[in-house]
């Protein structure tokens, strides 16, 4: 079974759903939704929740405040099974995130707190060493909400390299306010990992490009020749896959919108998931996209197993062993 140490900024989510704000939320004008839930949030904390439902070990690292909502988010988080190896700052809150969901997947994000930006060099150093030997991947999430952890990320990286343990990096949206020094880090960052994973959106920003190409093209050329893949996740319209000398694409799922927070994240599970199995990229962009699916629409907020992606109708269909209990053993084929 693969093992992942997943790192990055972390949340206890309010998801307002089905609220009505397709054209964003006024000033000064109440509006009123009757769906919410309460789930912990963030790449990382998402990425490994969806791990644990696609047999992948995961243990989180982060930062929570010692306050109520970061007492809910280790409990919640305790309950999915991930390993945790979280920092408690007393002198920060724990990071909420407030959003809001229309009917048709248009969101309107906010966030609050303090507890990422105190998130500790020394304490990520010592999570890293203490299970360096037992991983197979690293993954990197929301990494643009810890600027202050990115000269160490740049040179974890190159010693991730050297011990050929895989790094997957999703860096989450570009901020307004980001420096120039930031998104030089950042970019440094993509061409040094193994699996580099952004949205349109994120991919088009870093690399200051107007078309997929044009930045994969940029980011092919801003580091040395190594194993890279680059999956850039395009909403309705699917997924694009580059690697050196091949380009990819595969078709979103047609599925009902419950919520699409947290659908970036199960898809990175998936694709990392189907490629842990040895499938081919097209095969394991296509399982992402079947998780993907699975999270937007899934009553109970993606429950993203491999049974689950196959009731959705994935166009490779799991073969799945019945002694397996709906997971696919290593070495298994996605037929």
């Amino acid at each position: 079974m693969p093992k992942v140490l997943c790192i990055g900024s972390v949340y206890l989510d309010i998801n307002c759903l089905r609220f009505p704000c397709e054209e964003g939320l006024p000033i000064e004008e109440e509006r009123i939704g009757n769906e919410y839930e309460v789930i912990t949030g963030g790449s990382a904390p998402n990425f490994a929740r969806f791990c644990k439902r696609l047999e992948i070990e995961a243990t989180l690292v982060g930062n929570i405040g010692r306050d109520l909502f970061g007492k809910i988010f280790r409990k919640m988080m305790t309950a999915s099974s991930v390993t945790l190896s979280l920092m408690e700052c007393e002198q920060a809150l724990t990071n909420i995130g407030i959003n809001f969901i229309a009917p048709n997947g248009v969101s309107v994000l906010t966030v609050a707190g303090s507890a990422n930006e105190n998130l500790a060099e020394e304490w990520v150093s010592k999570s890293v060493n203490n299970h360096i030997d037992d991983v197979a991947y690293i993954y990197l999430g929301g990494t643009f909400k810890l600027p202050h952890l990115m000269p160490y990320f740049e040179s974890l990286a190159k010693e991730l390299a050297r011990r050929r343990v895989s790094v997957i990096l999703d860096h989450g949206s570009v901020p307004k306010d980001a420096s120039a020094e930031t998104k030089r880090r950042m970019r440094s960052l993509a061409s040094s990992v193994n699996f580099y994973l952004p949205n349109r959106s994120e991919f088009l920003g870093l690399w200051e490009a107007d078309s997929l190409d044009a930045a994969a093209e940029k980011l092919m050329a801003s580091g040395p020749s190594m194993q890279r893949l680059v999956v850039v996740k395009d909403g309705s319209a699917g997924a694009v896959g580059f690697t050196s000398d091949e380009r990819i694409t595969v078709p979103a799922y047609d599925t009902p919108i419950r919520s699409t927070v947290g659908a970036g994240d199960s898809f990175n599970a998936g694709l990392i998931r189907a490629m842990s199995l040895g499938q081919d990229l097209e095969s394991s962009m296509d399982f992402a996209s079947a998780a993907a699916a699975t999270a937007i629409s899934g009553a109970d907020f993606a429950i993203a197993t491999i049974k689950a992606i196959r009731k959705r109708g994935s166009r490779i269909s799991p073969q799945l062993n019945p002694a397996s209990k709906g997971i696919l053993k290593p070495g298994e084929k996605i037929a």
